[in-house]
């Protein structure tokens, strides 16, 4: 900027930022540079007189009035000059004031240009536009005219004057400046005036797009990087705005405005306060070097640290020091200056605590200038001043005086009182909370209105006064409710929580601007989170605490104490009594403090300890100077409790007494209580305090006195509301009085008939089963409500009509309400009614146009909503059967829909815990959701046998639900835990992992030792295992301590029978009936009664026991495939008929009963297990039926059966013993032979069990047709390892002994299979009514010289069939013939 036109540019730059030595600087230099023009000699003129040297203006200005360019300026100059002297030269200014009155007559285009510029720099903006608008007539298209124009509208912005607004009186500016700039593209000033324009109009890209320009324009100069480095404060852009600050020190290492930014970063926005008083100390020493007579540049840095600092010791010494540098450059000074600068003094005095020196330094001021308002205000303040108690300390005899003080000030101020004129007012208004809540908006109003139109920056936050506006909020704070106090109401209640008081709002707007302003003021965090907690919103003072302790000061002893208070209005005590354990330990002097002790005692009395509670309170009592009959609780010095926490105090003291059962003690607290804290807003909260205690008193209860004193809360306190609805709760859970709780909030309606109260209305006739009344209620709210504002009424709306049955009314009513709200709860409402309804397209339609909306990546409430409407949209998709396109089957849409939810969730748990810390209750309920969703995915994957996912969603389930339950190791797992691991056990068990099952449930086991459920898999394990007496153990201790548990009693009687020990099973199923025995019906025992007949070969029986269970959901269907079994069972399939007329009768009877079931067993819905075993028992049924076309059938489909499950890598067990048994029908012995050979290496599986040892039996038979022994042997061998108990297996090996001649060992052969009480049933019949096998085992009695064995078994089966043949003659003849010789 080196050209005659920069440099004057820049000198004018310079004396609008106030910096006359440096202005002066650089006209002198413009003199040297440029000797024959008198602009720069005039604006060295202007640079002594806005310096506050006028003798030495009068000098310089008085030798140019000859240069006609210059007249005006230099002569309205001059006139400005010579009324700062002390001694005013009337005769002087009367021959100026004839001089311009001529030379405006003939001015010219550049004289009236710097007559205008000057006025423009002194403030006077109004005169500066009549030479301006004088030039612009003459020449509208000067760009000197137009140029100054544009800066007159700039400073009536500065200056708060005019009534335009501020954004359209900038873009006035603008315009004149840009058509400065299209006359002259180079014209430095008013490049600098657009950018100014543009800050104010919210312009910043604008504004920077013109910086950088300049910046490349004029690389060395500091002035484009000083207006670019405040246009990024103006957008609080921090690190931008140092990054400009270091390239302009780069450049002139004395900048101040630089510097003076540096120190702002690290006092505002770090907190740094040790590092920003260095910086200021800098920034000092370069005033000294640049400006050392510039009073008013001293005084604003001073104002400007000490207002934002948080009265930081260390800082307010440097801007004391600045201060003191101010008083010492206007020793001499106008009346006004030397009071200013005194003020200022006494100012800083008063922000550190030094009240004596504040007062002296005001009374100075006041003697400088007895008109000085700003000087009485000042000894007003100390003499209201305090020690950063709630309550004032100030005597009595000094309130007065100050009230005095402050009266006279209003009146002085007249309409338009200043805003610390109004907070000292609200202050003296103790026992007033509405006139001082008045006083306080009034000051509130006040203030901001300084602040109109000003773009952020230094000059915003010296106005903003962030110290001022902190005493503020600490006045709102006394007067305003703590409607989230821990006397809550019960849960039940039913209705809204009261809504959070204005005053508190303004609080918070209140601390939100200064927050804003200075992230780095912890005073204001701390403050800010106070009033959150006071309001009841502990969510957000938690982020607040979070914040303050993660990022402005984690050692802040105030913040954990705070954080104590969120944790337990949340109930998480354990994590209170950390903070309040780390508070302790950043500092000890805590200890002394009343609040620790209030806190400490509340975690106590939360565990329980009422005697450590107690001496807590008392020990807060004592350091709070509350004892009773006490009149103060100022104790505590600058950590006193607030006249909240003085309340909290004596009810929990009143409470912890009556807890006790000192009814005495618990009401004097009471009565002191109320003494202390009448006509104060905690009036209402001591009444709802003394109601509980009334009733907790009497035996029974007395509802009726503390429906008395919960009556006489006024409607005009605080806690009205809540007093209301504890009458409420009074009518409704105790009096059992549904009309008079009805009538209360009918009553509060009639005081108060806005929204809210009809809300409330409308909930209580919901909670006493009144929807009608309730819906009407909510429409009456509705229509008061503002349109589109109350998404959480329409709901309660909407679903009111649900419960009245009104589906079709409640639809409409959603569909109308989601067109004009957009809220996802009421989609979601509204698509859960579909899905009630069977609307499934309509629901999916609805979840999909509200889930293709963008939402907020950090909202967690509006994706915890999402998250809902994704996993209902899974149920929507999979009862639809497919996804929106019917491509995918509905198992898989909506596993998807559940994965979308889970990324979702994850997100939504991701926020709490940042937001609530990792042991909130809060993450704990959204590890829950996080875990449901993944036990539902592993569920859906498990189905569609995508088993490896499903064991990663429930292992990610367990991990989740690990970290809900809490740090506990010790404490049991949850039900759900419990389940997640039987189902993750179930599903290694299904893909044979039989050691990570076992593990699974060895790890429930220890934490549950009896734990029913993972016995029962353990039991399974074994018998999968085929250690049967491991299996039996394990399910006899079970149904020892559980003789009803039927699920294990059924699997006991299936192992007893596989032991070969069915009779074992008895004494379980008689004990089990015992218990039972008072119940009517008991499907589970008649299930497990018909397995054991069934298994004893008593057909009849178990089809007798299997019909009762037959209609019960869990056994029902099992029970009808048992008795399918049982009518199919004994056809001996391919041999030949020799049964009479009666027993086809009686096989065509049981062939229709197993058509008939087999029907009702096809009706029920299944997996693909249960559809093919449907599918093998249609086949069985037409085998059994015998016709050759029946048999043709079956063996087309169980050739498709066997290929399909091929297919699909499924073992065919049952598919290709049916279709061996068929060909076997059809005489194709050699293509059955090969059908079974595949399943000679098959493994043994439970689930496959019983085909599989009917297939092994069956190639057995053949094997011993074909005389392949050893083949045999070893298949039957295989059965009975696996089942001890299958008589057929015995009979197969009698058979292959006998063909050998191994008499001996056939006999044993056959005789296990007659003992064990089985015959030629492989699913087991009576022996004794099985005389074949009773032929056999006699015959070979008989053969290896048993005679009386073979007699005894005779006698056996012919008293069950007398007429059996060939067994008299045969063998008891022979028998008895060879006995006798």
């Amino acid at each position: 900027m080196d050209s005659e036109q920069d440099v004057k540019a820049r000198v004018l730059y310079l004396l609008r930022a106030g910096l006359s030595h440096s202005a002066q600087t650089l006209a002198l230099e413009g003199v040297r540079r440029y000797p024959t023009d008198n602009v720069f000699r005039m604006y060295n003129g202007w640079t002594l007189a806005l310096g506050s040297r006028p003798q030495e203006a009068i000098r310089e200005l008085d030798s140019l009035s000859g240069d006609r360019d210059i007249s005006l300026g230099v002569i309205v100059s001059l006139l400005h000059v010579h009324k700062l002297c002390t001694t005013v030269d009337n005769e002087a200014v009367s021959s100026l004031d004839t001089r311009l009155k001529d030379e405006r007559r003939s001015a010219s285009e550049l004289s009236l240009y710097h007559a205008a510029y000057f006025f423009c720099l002194v403030g006077k903006a109004e005169r500066a536009r009549e030479y301006a608008d004088r030039l612009l007539k003459s020449s509208p298209q000067s760009c000197w005219g137009l140029t100054v124009r544009g800066w007159i509208e700039l400073t009536l912005i500065r200056d708060g004057k005019g009534d335009k607004p501020v954004e359209a009186r900038a873009k006035t500016a603008a315009d004149y400046f840009s058509r400065a700039l299209d006359q002259n593209k180079t014209h430095t000033d008013a490049a600098f005036g657009g950018v100014r324009a543009r800050e104010y109009m919210g312009d910043h890209a604008g504004a920077m797009s013109v910086l950088n320009q300049m910046i490349v324009r004029f690389p060395s100069a500091t002035p484009p990087l000083v207006e670019k480095m405040r246009n990024q404060l103006a957008q609080r852009d921090w690190g931008q705005a140092s990054d400009s600050a270091a390239r302009a020190l780069a450049i002139d290492t004395n900048s101040l405005d630089a510097l003076q930014v540096n120190a702002l970063v690290l006092v505002c926005r770090d907190g740094d306060y040790e590092g920003g008083a260095e910086a200021v100390q800098r920034l000092a020493d370069a005033m000294e070097k640049i400006e050392p007579k510039n009073t008013h540049l001293f005084l604003e840095n001073a104002q400007l640290f000490s207002r934002v600092c948080g009265r930081n010791p260390v800082v307010l010494a440097e801007t004391l020091r600045l201060a003191e540098r101010a008083a010492k450059a206007e020793p001499g000074g106008a009346a006004a200056a030397r009071s200013a600068t005194t003020q200022e003094l006494g100012q800083q005095c008063l922000l550190a605590g030094r009240l004596r020196d504040a007062a002296r330094h005001y009374r100075t001021a006041t003697r400088a200038d007895e008109s000085s308002v700003g000087a009485l205000v000042g000894l007003t303040a100390t003499l209201l001043a305090d020690d950063g108690a709630t309550v004032p300390s100030a005597a009595a005899g000094d309130r007065e005086q100050a009230r005095q003080q402050v009266e006279f000030l209003q009146e002085v101020q007249g309409d338009r009182p200043s805003a610390d004129v109004l907070l000292m007012a609200a202050r003296l208004s103790a026992g007033d909370s509405e006139r001082a809540l008045r006083l306080l908006d009034g000051a509130v109003e006040a203030h901001l209105k300084l602040l109109q139109g000003e773009p952020f920056g230094p000059a915003y936050l010296r106005v903003l006064n962030p110290d001022m506006l902190l005493q503020v909020a600490r006045e709102y704070q006394r007067h305003a409710p703590d409607i989230a106090s821990p006397l809550a109401l019960p849960d039940d209640v039913g209705v809204i929580a009261p809504p959070t008081p204005t005053a508190l709002k303004q609080c918070m707007a209140v601390l939100e601007l200064v927050r804003e302003a200075c992230p780095g003021l912890l005073p204001a965090h701390l403050s800010l989170a106070r009033t959150q907690l006071m309001a009841g919103d502990v969510r957000a003072a938690q982020n607040t605490l979070r914040h303050v302790l993660d990022t402005v000061d984690p050692t802040s002893a105030d913040g954990h104490l705070l954080l104590a208070q969120a944790l337990l209005r949340q109930g998480n005590t354990a994590a209170a009594a950390q903070s309040l354990e780390v508070a302790v330990s950043y500092s000890f002097a805590v200890r002394e403090r009343p609040l620790f002790h209030l806190l400490t005692a509340l975690v106590q009395r939360a565990r329980g300890d009422l005697d450590e509670s107690f001496k807590s309170l008392t020990a807060a009592q004592a350091l709070s100077g509350l004892r009773p009959g006490s009149g103060g609780g100022s104790g505590g010095g600058a950590h006193a409790l607030s006249r909240s926490e003085q309340a909290t105090l004596l009810l929990e003291l009143a409470a912890l007494q009556q807890q006790q059962g000192r009814w005495p003690e618990a009401m004097l607290a009471l009565h002191d209580a109320a003494e202390r804290f009448r006509d104060t807003a905690e009036e209402g909260r001591v009444a709802l305090a003394h109601a509980d205690v009334l009733l907790a008193r009497g035996e029974p209860a007395d509802p009726s006195a503390a429906l008395s004193v919960l009556a006489s809360v006024r409607p005009s306190q605080p806690y009205y509301l809540q007093a209301r609805r504890r009458m409420a709760h009074i009518h409704l859970r105790i009096r059992k009085d549904r009309r008079a709780y009805a009538e209360v909030f009918r009553q509060l309606v009639d005081q108060d008939p806005g929204p809210q109260s009809l809300v409330l209305l409308g909930d209580a006739y919901m909670a006493v089963q009144e929807p009608e009344k309730a819906i009407e209620t909510y429409e009456q709210a509705l229509r008061k409500s503002p349109p589109n504002r109350n998404p959480g009424l329409a709901c309660k709306t909407g679903r009111a009509l649900v419960q009245t049955h009104q589906y079709g009314k409640a639809l409409n009513y959603y569909r109308e309400a989601v067109r004009g709200d957009g809220d996802p709860q009421l989609r979601l409402d509204m698509a859960l009614l579909c899905l009630k309804l069977g609307q499934l397209d309509k629901a999916d339609a609805t979840l999909s146009q509200e889930l293709a909306r963008e939402s907020s990546a950090n909202d967690a409430e509006a994706l915890g909503v999402r998250v809902r409407m994704q996993e209902l949209q899974a149920r929507v998709r999979e009862r639809a059967g497919g996804g929106a396109v019917g491509t995918v089957t509905g198992v898989q849409a909506a596993l998807a829909c559940l994965q979308e939810a889970r990324v979702t969730q994850a997100r939504v748990l991701k926020l709490v815990a940042a937001r609530e810390g990792e042991d909130s209750p809060a993450v704990a309920e959204q590890r829950a959701v996080g875990a449901r969703l993944c036990r539902q995915m592993a569920l859906h994957a498990a189905s569609l046998r995508d088993n490896t996912a499903a064991v990663r969603y429930y292992r990610e389930a367990l991990v989740l639900q690990a970290g809900s339950a809490g740090t506990d190791s010790e404490a049991p797992p949850t039900a759900e835990t419990s389940d997640t691991l039987i189902a993750l056990a179930k599903l290694y068990m299904q893909v044979g992992d039989l050691e990570q099952c076992q593990a699974t449930c060895q790890t429930l086991l220890r934490a549950v030792p009896e734990h029913d459920a993972a016995t029962v898999m353990m039991a399974d394990l074994a018998f999968r295992r085929v250690d049967l007496e491991g299996a039996w153990q394990h399910f006899s201790a079970l149904l020892q301590r559980r003789p009803a548990y039927w699920t294990a009693l059924a699997r006991l009687v299936e192992v007893s029978r596989r032991r070969g020990q069915l009779a074992s099973c008895v004494p379980f199923l008689d004990a089990a009936e015992a218990q039972g025995a008072a119940q009517r019906a008991q499907p589970g025992l008649s299930y497990c009664r018909g397995l054991y007949s069934w298994y004893s070969g008593n057909a009849s029986q178990a089809l007798h026991q299997f019909n009762a269970a037959r209609r019960d959901p869990e056994w029902g269907q099992q029970a009808v495939h048992n008795m399918i079994e049982i009518c199919l069972d004994g056809q001996n399939l391919g041999a030949e008929d020799a049964g009479g007329a009666e027993d086809r009768d009686a096989r065509q009877a049981a062939l229709a009963t197993a058509e008939r079931l087999l029907a009702e067993l096809r009706g029920a819905a299944g997996g693909p297990e249960e559809e093919m075993s449907k599918r093998l028992l249609a086949n069985q049924l037409l085998l059994a039926a015998g016709d050759k076309r029946g048999v043709e059938r079956a063996v087309q489909d169980l050739t498709a059966a066997v290929s399909s499950e091929t297919e699909s890598h499924r073992e065919p067990v049952g598919a290709v013993l049916g279709l061996a048994q068929a060909l076997l029908l059809q005489k194709q012995t050699q293509r059955a032979r090969n059908q079974l050979k595949r399943l000679a290496r098959t493994v043994w599986t439970v689930e496959q069990a019983n085909h599989l040892e009917k297939a092994w039996l069956l190639l057995a038979e053949l094997y011993i047709q074909q005389g392949k022994q050893e083949l045999a042997a070893e298949l039957l061998r295989r059965v009975l390892q696996h089942n001890q108990g299958c008589t057929r297996a015995y009979e197969s090996l009698g058979v292959m002994a006998e063909k050998e001649q191994t008499y001996r060992e056939a006999a044993g052969h056959y005789e296990r299979a007659w003992r064990l009480g089985a015959g030629t049933s492989e699913a087991g019949g009576a022996a004794r009514s099985q005389p074949a096998l009773g032929y056999k085992l006699a015959f070979q009695y008989m053969k290896c010289k048993q005679y009386a064995d073979a007699i005894d078994v005779c006698q056996q089966v012919l008293s069950a069939h007398p007429n059996y043949p060939r067994i008299r003659k045969d063998i008891l003849e022979k028998s008895r013939n060879h006995l006798r010789t």
